[in-house]
């Protein structure tokens, strides 16, 4: 029997590239770097969002990609800006007083510990996370535009957090070998999941 700990980022998927590059994005905040050392890996959860019609039934809807903890926090802390000197991955979003790092999929730094390992397809959990949007940006008529005024909803990123965590505990319980996966039931705490399983 092994046991490892894992951090869920449940985001927004973003549905264009940067730098040529489909993303996920973590924050960049000390803390939130620190975390990553207690953890083996990270799992970035995307889901759609009805505010952002482009994010709904996209073919990144439900993607699950799994980042390797420590590589991902060498690759924050120093190597990326080796590959993208003028800070053309790090984002502001508006109403996070942090900010947050775009991590480019498939490049050719990060493809041996940044990769896609599964793909939420039910139907419920897919429609459950796309009323629980907390984007600034809104869609009409194909046009995306962002909302200045809009402040970030707090109790609804904890929730849709919540949510992503129970989903991506439940395919970890699909998965052959997994005996148990137990949640830290604390939101400040710096691991969300540890998983349980035989090794093989």
């Amino acid at each position: 029997m092994s046991k490892f700990k894992v951090s869920i980022k449940t985001q927004t998927l973003r549905y264009t590239t940067n730098n040529g590059y489909s993303i996920v994005a973590h924050p960049i905040k000390e803390s939130q770097l620190n975390s990553m050392l207690m953890v083996k890996y990270v799992y970035f959860f995307g889901c759609g969002d009805y505010k952002l019609s482009p994010t709904i039934n996209h073919s990144r809807e439900g993607e699950i990609i799994r980042a390797d903890a420590k590589k991902l926090y060498e690759w924050i802390s120093t190597e990326q800006s080796k590959y993208f000197p003028n800070n053309s991955m790090i984002v502001y979003p508006k109403g996070f007083s942090d900010p947050w790092l775009n991590i480019p999929i498939g490049h050719k730094a990060t493809k041996d510990w940044l990769k896609k390992t599964g793909h939420i397809k039910n139907k419920n959990d897919i429609e459950h996370l796309r009323h629980m949007g907390n984007s600034k940006f809104n869609s009409y008529n194909g046009a995306v535009f962002k909302n200045y005024k809009k402040k970030i909803d707090t109790n609804v990123m904890s929730k849709k957090g919540t949510i992503g965590e129970e989903i991506i505990k439940r395919y970890f319980l699909s998965q052959p070998g997994v005996n148990e996966v137990i949640s830290s039931g604390d939101v400040y705490a710096k691991w969300d999941l540890e998983i349980d399983y035989v090794r093989t």
